[in-house]
Parts: structure tokens; C-alpha cells; sequence
């Protein structure tokens, strides 16, 4: 960070600065029987004067407070009547002071009181209050009725003072009873810029730190940090009066990208104001660019159960939203099984917990092929794809003396001949063993001794005995091959993820709006009971259940409002919050990691002049129009009567 540091009072500021601190811890205020603000302490005007502008910033309108000490040499003063009172500005305006802008006139005798406390309230003593010299002498006249003796401080405060406009160190001059004495002393004011922050657009990265490009602090303080909400997110600390250039603060680890505000503040912690009294801030737009990263740690698995996948974070715990090419939502939940917090049908997502880093144990017992998975981190919208292999493979293992051989097909052909082992795959390949007969896991203690013995035989008889030992290898390999038919087949194990406690969770699909005006959500998971509320896109309530039991559900249906066009819904969990026998606004929703538990589904809805057509339809379809049929039929009953009627006529007359 690089400081620059302007001082903008002089050494007697800083002198008074220190016994301003004094008279906040040890001042008594008698005027009024109110303590006042403690800008000078006892003695400070002896045989001088003090003036202090509050603000003094330029162009503002301020308050003077002035301190006049009457010494022995003042033989026109000291032991006489206080009759006036005058204050000679070169640039300040006093024109529009007036009587009621003066807060206090009075005598502090012994001059041992602090700040603006008085001995001798001389407001009531007040003649007149008037500008002289274009308005940059101030006159008060007042009627005698008390004395100023040696040692005494005369204190007059007023108000409504235009300072001028531009930075600068002006001589005051403080004159007692103007119209007989010439006693007078001078103090200088020093007017500072207004006070003033810099927050420049910027784009911050992993660690987080924000840079102020400037700021003025002319009476010290801090420079504090607001996002868009107005919540105070992050602060310099006690800065010294004085300029600063690229003062950094660290944002909190759940900083959001938008807009941020620089604030300037007083010690006292309130903002400085401009001389229109508003606050002194900027604004900036921030960009966070922190890194986020989806890996899975083997790229390729084989016969594998589970695979595990890393999403890591530079900036904490977000949730992350996954998609993967040619797996539906419903697979993903399969896979994340209850690291999942929402899903989205529609979309073919989940969404499941992010973080600095953050692994994931996935289910992919059942799956074959070549994905890719989508991770979003939703703090940043940064994106990684992460590339997963999952093959499985059939094996059957053989084992002979000296030699395993694998082959990958089911489809084996073994035969043995004397001394000859030879075993054929589906891709033509023989391997031949000599003077060796293979033996299966599964084969028995006594074939094993039978197949010693003939290896180990060498008389004629042994190629009897061989022979014989041959066909008990052939039965044995043939028992082999079965073995290999059952090693084939997939293995039936389940995902055993960590132990963790029931999530809230919803699966909303697609569908047709019934004729019974209501919805199916299909599962549905509540720890602490509640219901599922139903929401259109413009967040209207369309349809909620009744109060559920805590557990899992499945088809829960819900009366909604009447939709009137394909209309996109959202089902959402929700806390019985209130203890109430009914949904009611109190609910709050089941949330993982700050988000609400919900599933979007489109629900189609189908007219009734659209329902009566396809019904009609059907019903033609399932019962034809019987009426042709009866016609058809009525024409042959005709055509058979006709050739009746004309058998009997040429019977007739053949007779």
C-alpha cells in the first residue's frame, strides 16, 4: 500500500488538538449549566487569541469560536466596562450573522475554564450584532454591565460564517472594546478541501483485496467499505489526517461481484458530508475472478464403482452446478447420491456443495462410456469440465503349471489329447502347454493326485493312465468354462458414500396438467416435515400440499390454480416453520448451503376442444361406424333372396 501524508494544520493545530483531548476528559461547563464542545483549554488565550472554524472546510458554512485573553498591558481594557467586541476577517463572510446566530458571549475569569465555559454570561448584555467591511468584520456591541478585569478571557462563539472557497491559511484579528481601546491579538485558520474517496471499477482476485484508489482525510478517521446492500464488508482502520493513494482492504470470503462503495469517515466514525450535506462516497463496480477447477482423480475407470471428483475453489464453500453430456438429472442423482442439494429436471442438473476443495465420491457402478461433467461455480460463474472413461470388462483366468493365461471371451474351446492341453478363444489364438494338464480351481484333491501321478509316470502303462487323466482334465477345463460364464456376469455392488444425515431434497418432472387440474411431484425428501409449494415464474403461488410428515414421499400431488398455457413451475421445499396446520407465508424454505431446495419442471396444459378431439378420435378408432357394415350386409340378403325367388320360378314351369 503506498501512503501519502499531507499535514494540513499547523503546529499550534496539533498543540490544540492535544489539549482539546484534555478538556473532553476534565471540562466543566457553567454557561447555560451545559457542558460545551472543548475546543480550547484554560489558558490559552492568556495575553493572545484563539480562533477555530468547525468545519473548516472550504466553501462550508461554519461555526467560529473565538478566545481573546486581556493581559496587564491592556490598561484601555483590563479594569473597564466590556463594551464591544470585533473580529476582522480578510476573506471569510460574516454578512449574514445576526444576533440570534450567537451561541455564546461571556467572560471566563481567571481565564481557568475549558472550551467554551464562562464565569460571566454576557448574552443578555447584548446591544447589537452587525458585518462592517463588506461583511468580513463582525461587530458585536454590547452595554457595559460587566467588567473585565486582568488575566480574564473574553469568549464569544457564533454561527452562519461562509468560509472561504478555496484552501488557505487566513489571519483573524480579535479586537476588545473597539470603540475606545485599540487592544487587539491575531490566530490564524487554516481552510481545508473537503474531504473525499476514490473507488475505481476493478476486477479482484483470490486474495480477495480490494485497492481504494485515493482518498482525504483532512481530521483523520477511516475509509469503510459497503456492497450493494449497504452492509459494511470491510475498513481501513484509524488513518491519521492527511491523503492517501491505493489503500487496499480485504473483502469477506462470501464477497459477491456488483457494485461496492467507498466511504470517507470522521474519527468519530460518522461520514464526512460535502457543503450540500451529502455523504462523501464513491462507488465501483468489482468483478471477482477467483479460480475454480473440476477434476476427477483417474480419468479412466475400469470395472470401477465409484469415481471421485474434485472441485476446488480459491475464495470458499459455494454450491456448484453439474450437467454431463448424455446423463439426465436423474442419473446425476444416482451418481452424487446425498451430496446432492437441488436438481433440475428440465435442465439435466444438480447442484451440489463447492469449496476450497471439495471432493465427491460418485456412484458409476452402472454406467459405461465416455462423459463429460459441466461444473459452474455459482459464487463466480467460473466453469471446468472434467472428462470421465468408465469401461467394464469380462474376465476368466486359467492357470496352469507354470503359466495364467486370460482370455477375454466367453466363448472357449478346450481339448486335451495325451499329453496336450490346447485351448482355443474366438479369436483363432491356440496355446499349447506341453506335458501339462490344466486344472480348474474348482477341481477335486483327487484328480490332482491322478494328473501328478501321470506326469510323473514314464512305463507304457502311463499312457493309459494319461489318457485317462486327459479326460479328467477335459471334464475339469469344461467346468472351467462355466466358471468363466459365472465370472462374467456384471457385478452387483452399491455405492457406500460417507454417513451423513437426511437432506432436504424434490425431483419435479415434465408433464401434462390433468383433468383433475393437478400436478405430481415425483420424490420428495423432507427431514422436519412440510410441504411443497408450487410457483410460476413471476413467483405467484399457484399450489401447495398439506402438511406432510418428515421422510421421503413419492407422486404427491397438488391442486394448482388454472394455468391457461404451458406454464413453467417451480417445486418448492418448505419448513413448517410456524407450526401451523397449513402452508402460511412464516414457512421458510429447506436451504443447503444458503439455497433453496427446488426442481423446475414445464407443465403442458391441453384445451378442452383439443381433449374432445382426441377422445372422439380414439373412440372411432376403438368402434368403428357399424352402419357400412349393415349396409353391406343388407345387399347380400337381397341378392340371395333374388336367386331363391328365380330357383323357384324355373322349377315351376318345368313342371
Amino acid at each position: 500500500m503506498s501512503t501519502t501524508l499531507t499535514t494540513q494544520r499547523p503546529l499550534s493545530a496539533v498543540v490544540l488538538s492535544a489539549f482539546l483531548l484534555l478538556a473532553a476528559v476534565a471540562g466543566v461547563a457553567t454557561f447555560g449549566g451545559t457542558a460545551a464542545a472543548a475546543n480550547t483549554t484554560a489558558g490559552d488565550a492568556v495575553n493572545g487569541a484563539i480562533v477555530d472554524a468547525q468545519p473548516a472546510r472550504v466553501g462550508a458554512n461554519s461555526t467560529h469560536e473565538t478566545h481573546l485573553g486581556v493581559d496587564a498591558g491592556s490598561s484601555s481594557v483590563s479594569g473597564s466596562s466590556w463594551t464591544g467586541y470585533r473580529v476582522n476577517y480578510d476573506t471569510a463572510d460574516v454578512s449574514d450573522v445576526d444576533q440570534s446566530d450567537l451561541l455564546v458571549v461571556g467572560i471566563d475569569a481567571g481565564n481557568d475554564d475549558a472550551g467554551r465555559a464562562v464565569d460571566t454570561n454576557a448574552m443578555t448584555d447584548v446591544a447589537d450584532v452587525s458585518a462592517k467591511n463588506n461583511g468580513h468584520s463582525l461587530v458585536v456591541t454590547l452595554g457595559g454591565q460587566y467588567d473585565v478585569e486582568n488575566g480574564d478571557e473574553l469568549v464569544v462563539v457564533y454561527e452562519d460564517v461562509q468560509n472561504p472557497s478555496s484552501a488557505q491559511t487566513e489571519p483573524v484579528n480579535l479586537v476588545a472594546n473597539p470603540q475606545s481601546s485599540d487592544y487587539d491579538r491575531t490566530d490564524n485558520v487554516t481552510y481545508h478541501p473537503p474531504a473525499s474517496v476514490a473507488l475505481d471499477d476493478q476486477t479482484v482476485n483470490g486474495s480477495q483485496e480490494l485497492t481504494v484508489a485515493s482518498a482525504y482525510l483532512p481530521e483523520g478517521g477511516s475509509v469503510t467499505v459497503q456492497n450493494a446492500s449497504g452492509t459494511q464488508v470491510a475498513s481501513t482502520g484509524s488513518l491519521d489526517p492527511g491523503s492517501y493513494e491505493n489503500l487496499t482492504v480485504t473483502l469477506p470470503a462470501d464477497a459477491e461481484p456488483g457494485t461496492y462503495t467507498a466511504v470517507a469517515r470522521q474519527p468519530d466514525g460518522d461520514a464526512y458530508a460535502t457543503n450540500d450535506g451529502s455523504t462523501v462516497t464513491d462507488d465501483g463496480s468489482v468483478a471477482l475472478d477467483y479460480d475454480f477447477a473440476a477434476a476427477f482423480e483417474d480419468s479412466t475407470r475400469t470395472n470401477a464403482d465409484h469415481a471421485n471428483l474434485t472441485l476446488t475453489a480459491d475464495h470458499g464453500g459455494y454450491d456448484v452446478r453439474v450437467s454431463a453430456d448424455n446423463l439426465t438429472a436423474s442419473d446425476l442423482r444416482t451418481m452424487f447420491g446425498d451430496a446432492v442439494v437441488a436438481s433440475s429436471s428440465s435442465q439435466d442438473t444438480v447442484t451440489v456443495p463447492g469449496g476450497e476443495s471439495v471432493t465427491h465420491e460418485l456412484n458409476v457402478s452402472d454406467y459405461t462410456g465416455d462423459y463429460t461433467f459441466h461444473a459452474t461455480d455459482l459464487q463466480t460463474d467460473n466453469s471446468d469440465d472434467a472428462a470421465l472413461t468408465l469401461t467394464h470388462e469380462d474376465t476368466t483366468t486359467t492357470t496352469t503349471d507354470d503359466t495364467t493365461t486370460t482370455t477375454t471371451s466367453s466363448d472357449t474351446t478346450t481339448t486335451t489329447t495325451d499329453d496336450t492341453t490346447t485351448t482355443t478363444t474366438s479369436s483363432d489364438t491356440t496355446t499349447t502347454t506341453s506335458d501339462t494338464t490344466t486344472t480348474s480351481s474348482d477341481t477335486s484333491d483327487d484328480s490332482t493326485n491322478t494328473d501328478s501321478s501321470n506326469t510323473d509316470s514314464s512305463t507304457d502303462d502311463s499312457s493309459d493312465d494319461t489318457s485317462s487323466s486327459s479326460t479328467d482334465s477335459s471334464s475339469t477345463n469344461t467346468g472351467s468354462a462355466e466358471s468363466s460364464d459365472e465370472t462374467a456376469q456384471p457385478n452387483e455392488t452399491s455405492f457406500d458414500g460417507p454417513a451423513a444425515g437426511p437432506s432436504a431434497s424434490v425431483t419435479f418432472a415434465n408433464q401434462t396438467l390433468g383433468d383433475d387440474e393437478a400436478v405430481r411431484v415425483g420424490n420428495l425428501t423432507l427431514p422436519d416435515g412440510g410441504y411443497v409449494v408450487l410457483e410460476a415464474e413471476s413467483g405467484r403461488l399457484v399450489g401447495h400440499t398439506s402438511l406432510l410428515d418428515a421422510g421421503d414421499h413419492a407422486n404427491v400431488t397438488v391442486t394448482v390454480d388454472a394455468l391457461d398455457d404451458d406454464t413453467r413451475l417451480t417445486a418448492v421445499t418448505y419448513e413448517n416453520t410456524d407450526n401451523a396446520t397449513a402452508y402460511t407465508q412464516n414457512d421458510t424454505a429447506y436451504e443447503r448451503n444458503g439455497t433453496d431446495v427446488t426442481d423446475t419442471a414445464l407443465i403442458r396444459v391441453v384445451d378442452d376442444q383439443q381433449t374432445t378431439t382426441a377422445a372422439q378420435t380414439r373412440a372411432n378408432q376403438e368402434n368403428p361406424d357399424p352402419r357400412g357394415s349393415a349396409a353391406g350386409l343388407q345387399w347380400i340378403a337381397l341378392l340371395v333372396a333374388l336367386a331363391i325367388a328365380l330357383v323357384a320360378i324355373v322349377r315351376y314351369r318345368m313342371q
